[in-house]
């Protein structure tokens, strides 16, 4: 099974892990992490959603 990690910002900073909702992706979250560049935010695609096989 193949999982989608989306990252944006320094690992050096403090994560923060986001899901996402019903019919989304991990990649609704890259415009949010414009407005928190003191973080690092993770996101992936839950089973079903987005790239991740069924």
């Amino acid at each position: 099974m193949q999982q989608e990690i989306y990252q944006w910002g320094h690992a050096q900073h403090p994560t923060l892990v986001f899901f996402h909702g019903l019919g989304s992706t991990g990649l609704a979250f890259g415009e949010l992490a414009n407005y928190l560049p003191a973080h690092h935010i993770v996101s992936f695609d839950l089973p079903g959603h987005g790239m991740h096989q069924p």
